[in-house]
């Protein structure tokens, strides 16, 4: 299943939204989710023998400081400047180098269309670490365009051409107050 929660933002929307460094340590959900994203990306990396990595919607870097690789073998980019790489993730997805690795942390939810974005990075990269909301039907994030289960993003990863090959779901049943259980996934 998967429900469009709201319009897409107009630039200067997404401008005041995402125009600094969001620490993923001021959500309490986040700061389980992240450090798990960047142990899964570090496995895939082993895994696959991964000699580069790059992670187009940072933040402050988390997950993709946690693979251990080479500075500079890893690409930071995120919206915000300071970053290896400025701008939207739908842009700057074609100027990373082919066949590494792309973590792709809660930001699927973010984009006017995922599964063209998910085609596009398909063809740039060997593997794919990816985390988004799962379930959240009633989600009051502004900037989260879309909601799914895990079945409609499986479905969004395949037809993009890409393999699922693990699968973590991270939930706080006994924490009401947090909106979102995470689907975590490392593809091929």
């Amino acid at each position: 299943m998967k429900q469009r929660l709201r319009p897409a933002w107009s630039p200067e929307v997404l401008n005041r939204l995402y125009g600094q460094v969001h620490d993923y340590r001021s959500w309490q959900d986040h700061r389980l989710r992240v450090p798990v994203t960047g142990q899964l990306a570090q496995w895939t990396a082993d895994e696959h023998g991964m000699t580069r990595a790059a992670d187009l919607s940072c933040g402050e870097g988390a997950a993709l400081d946690m693979v251990r690789l080479p500075r500079e073998a890893k690409i930071y980019g995120d919206l915000v400047p300071g970053h290896d790489l400025c701008g939207p993730i739908e842009q700057t997805i074609e100027k990373i180098p082919a066949e590494g690795l792309l973590i792709c942390g809660e930001t699927i939810e973010h984009l006017d269309d995922p599964g063209a974005f998910l085609t596009v990075a398909r063809a740039r990269v060997a593997s794919l670490v990816i985390s988004t909301p799962v379930g959240s039907w009633d989600d009051p994030t502004p900037g989260h365009y879309w909601a799914w289960d895990r079945e409609e993003v499986e479905l969004m990863l395949r037809d993009a051409g890409f393999t699922p090959e693990t699968y973590l779901e991270m939930s706080w049943p006994g924490l009401q107050r947090l909106p979102h259980a995470f689907g975590i996934w490392s593809c091929r």
